[in-house]
């Protein structure tokens, strides 16, 4: 990401993403797709979520009717976080006034060899206490 860049400059769903967040102000948004690198609001998978301050501010940030207002640093690295990321999930991108905070996504230790995560018991192999049975029936 050139640093510099505009909201005018983002391509369709990135600024969907980015004027979510401005009209939203406070919230997170749970289960955004990321496909080539590109944030994915999907109607009925994607979850936005608005918080509610009892102080302060809530409506749409003012940068939303901004054309060509110049990227904050968080902005920018998000955009480039989903770059990177290429494919995949973000299960929570969290914001706050508008502007990304922190996100979560899954990092994929289900595909590390030897990690089971998430499976029940092998099928293919016998319970443990049937194969401590096996042996002592062998002495």
């Amino acid at each position: 990401m050139a640093p510099g860049k505009r909201k005018s400059d983002l391509t369709p769903r990135q600024r969907a993403l980015v004027e979510t967040m401005q009209r939203v102000r406070f919230g997170r948004i749970e289960h955004l797709i990321v496909r080539d690198g590109d944030p994915v609001i999907e109607r009925g998978a994607t979850r936005v979520v608005r918080s509610i301050r009892f102080e302060g501010e809530n409506g749409p940030h003012p940068a939303l009717d901004r054309e060509d207002t110049v990227l904050k640093a968080k902005v920018m690295n998000l955009l480039q976080r989903l770059e990177e990321l290429g494919e995949g999930t973000v299960a929570v991108l969290h914001f706050g006034d508008g502007l990304p905070g922190s996100m979560e996504v899954d990092d994929g230790c289900d595909d590390q060899p030897g990690v089971v995560a998430g499976l029940g018991p092998s099928l293919s192999l016998p319970p443990l206490r049937g194969a401590v049975a096996q042996a002592v029936e062998r002495r």
